[in-house]
C-alpha cells in the first residue's frame, strides 16, 4: 500500500509538471500564433459555407420540380432555409476573424504553436513533408504548410495537455474512492492521450486515402466516355464538360474536372487549369491524363482520342489486377482469425480431454 501511495504522488507530481509545462507553452505563443490559427478556422469556415450554399442550391432547385406530397415530405427533410440560417450562422463568425475578432479560434491548440517553435519544427522533419503531402492532395498546395502546422500543433497540445490533465485527474478520482477508474487515468491516461493525438493524424491519412480511391473508382469510366465523345468527333474540352457536367457525378474527380472547366471559362490558359488539375488530384493516372491533354492540343483530337482509348484499356486493365491484389489481400488477411479459431478449438476441445485423462490417474 506504501509503494502504491508513493506511485500516486510521483504521478501526481508529474501530472501537475506536465500541465505546468502546457501553461508555460500557451504562455509562449505569441499573437502571430493567433493570427494563424485564424486563418486555419477562417479557411475551415469556408469550406462548411461554400457546402451549405451549394446545398441550399441543390435543395432549392429540387423543390422546383416537385409538387404535393414529395414537395412537402422533401421541403420537411431537406429545407433550403435550414441550410441558409446555418451559412448566415458561418459567415457571422468569417466577419469577426476578419476584423480582427478571433474569440471563434481554438485557443486549446496555442501551447502546440509554442512547442513547434520551442523545438523548431520546420520542413525538413519527414512527419512534416507527409503531412504537406496529405493536405496537398486534400485541399491543394497552397495551405498545405499552415493545416500541417495547425494538425501538429493539435497534436502536440492535447498529447501534453491531455496527458498532464488525466493524470491529475486520476489520482483525485483514486483518492475520493473511484479506485479502479482512478488508477486506470492516473496509470494509462499519458498512453491514452497520446493515442488521441496520433488519431488526428490518422483521420487526414484515411481522408487522402480515401479521397485518391474515390477519384481512381471514377477515372476508368470518365476516361472510357472521353475517349468515345472525342473519337466520335467532339472537341477535348466539350466532351471533358459532357463528362463532369451532371449534378449527381459530385465524386472528388468531377469536382477537381468541374473546377478546371470553370478555370478554363474564366480565361485561364488550357496547360495551367490542366496543370492545377494534376497537383490536385495527385494520382498517377490523372497526371497522366492531364499531361497527355497538354501535350496533344495543338496536335487534333485523332492522336488524342487513340491515347485515351489506350489509356482507357490500361486503366482497367489494372483495375482487374488491383481487384485480383485486394481478393489475394482479403484471403491472406482472414487466414490468421482462421488460425486463432484453430487454436481455440484446440483448447477448448484439448483442455478438458487432458484434464479427464489426469483425473483418471495416468
Amino acid at each position: 500500500m506504501d509503494i502504491l501511495f508513493i506511485a500516486l504522488l510521483l504521478m501526481l507530481a508529474l501530472g501537475t509538471a506536465i500541465l505546468v509545462f502546457w501553461i508555460f507553452l500557451l504562455f509562449k505563443a505569441d499573437t502571430d500564433h493567433e493570427e494563424e490559427a485564424a486563418h486555419f478556422a477562417f479557411r475551415n469556415y469556408n469550406d462548411k459555407y461554400l457546402a451549405l450554399i451549394a446545398k441550399y442550391d441543390e435543395d432549392t432547385e429540387a423543390l422546383e420540380s416537385l409538387e404535393g406530397l414529395e414537395y412537402f415530405f422533401r421541403k420537411l427533410l431537406h429545407n433550403p432555409i435550414s441550410s441558409e440560417k446555418k451559412a448566415d450562422k458561418i459567415k457571422k463568425s468569417m466577419d469577426k476573424l476578419e476584423s480582427g475578432n478571433y474569440s471563434g479560434i481554438n485557443f486549446l491548440v496555442l501551447p502546440g504553436y509554442g512547442l513547434l517553435e520551442m523545438f523548431n519544427v520546420t520542413g525538413n522533419q519527414r512527419l512534416f513533408l507527409t503531412i504537406v503531402k496529405l493536405y496537398s492532395d486534400l485541399k491543394g498546395r497552397e495551405y498545405a504548410v499552415q493545416n500541417t502546422r495547425y494538425l501538429l500543433a493539435a497534436m502536440g497540445s492535447l498529447a501534453i495537455g491531455g496527458s498532464g490533465a488525466v493524470t491529475v485527474l486520476g489520482v483525485l478520482l483514486y483518492a475520493i474512492g473511484n479506485q479502479t477508474i482512478g488508477f486506470l487515468l492516473a496509470f494509462g491516461g499519458a498512453i491514452f492521450s497520446v493515442l488521441l493525438a496520433y488519431v488526428l493524424y490518422e483521420d487526414v491519412k484515411g481522408k487522402s486515402k480515401a479521397r485518391k480511391t474515390e477519384i481512381m473508382v471514377d477515372f476508368a469510366q470518365v476516361v472510357t466516355e472521353i475517349a468515345l465523345l472525342t473519337s466520335s468527333g467532339m472537341e477535348m474540352f466539350r466532351a471533358w464538360d459532357e463528362v463532369c457536367r451532371p449534378p449527381e457525378r459530385n465524386g472528388a474527380l468531377f469536382k477537381e474536372m468541374r473546377q478546371t472547366s470553370a478555370e478554363i471559362n474564366n480565361g485561364f490558359r488550357p496547360n495551367v487549369a490542366l496543370e492545377g488539375f494534376i497537383k490536385r488530384c495527385g494520382t498517377k493516372d490523372t497526371t497522366r491524363l492531364g499531361a497527355s491533354i497538354m501535350q496533344n492540343l495543338t496536335r487534333g483530337n485523332d492522336e488524342l482520342s487513340i491515347f485515351l482509348t489506350e489509356l482507357s484499356q490500361d486503366v482497367w486493365a489494372d483495375r482487374k489486377n488491383n481487384a485480383k491484389k485486394l481478393g489475394e489481400q482479403a484471403r491472406s488477411k482472414l487466414m490468421l482469425p482462421m488460425i486463432m479459431i484453430f487454436f481455440g478449438i484446440i483448447l477448448l476441445v484439448g483442455v478438458p480431454i487432458f484434464l479427464g485423462i489426469g483425473n483418471m490417474g495416468f
